[in-house]
């Protein structure tokens, strides 16, 4: 039973990886520095997760879970940010700490055809990215697919959480 118990939180722990490893790739094309940096810190304590499950460390495991109540509560507030839920608002430039940069699936989304005016004049600021004129054709808006994201890793922490606890409160196998 307590191998089980070590593969389920190894499995969680794995796929948080990858789902956060994806998500870091997207965000890096779009310039989002503001996820760029949770993402960084939850690929570390994800690790830390992985070493603690697999050699039954409790200090490892214990403090990914601290870490995971934080990161379920970032991913809530891009969940909200994304939807405009409250005073939220997806037009201001939080997530990109005011780089001016916009999340990669607004202009490169599925079905998504950007359009660049050649000919345009006008003074840009160098460190903000190049932006499309016109944007058609996308088959979910682009704050749908960072919400799906948000809520993808919501669901992760909060079945690492149920796992976490399930091993608590189950007596160990172990002599």
């Amino acid at each position: 039973m307590g191998c089980n118990k070590r593969l389920f939180l190894l499995t969680i722990c794995v796929c948080q990886v990858v789902a956060t490893i994806l998500r870091q790739v997207f965000d890096l094309l779009g310039y989002m520095w503001g996820p760029i940096i949770f993402n960084f810190f939850q690929i570390i304590f994800s690790i830390f997760g992985i070493f603690g499950a697999w050699l039954l460390q409790a200090n490892y495991i214990i403090t990914y879970c601290a870490w995971t109540l934080f990161w379920c509560a970032w991913n809530s507030f891009v969940l909200c940010y994304y939807e405009n839920v409250g005073v939220l608002d997806r037009k201001v430039d939080i997530l990109s700490l005011g780089a001016g940069s916009e999340s990669w699936w607004q202009y490169n989304g599925p079905g998504c055809n950007a359009l660049f005016l050649p000919n345009e004049t006008g003074e840009s600021l160098p460190w903000v990215p190049l932006k499309p004129n016109l944007v058609t054709g996308c088959v979910f808006p682009y704050h749908h697919v960072e919400a799906a994201q948000a809520i993808i890793h919501i669901l992760l922490g909060l079945k690492f959480g149920a796992a976490f606890l399930l091993t608590c409160l189950q007596p160990s196998d172990r002599p």
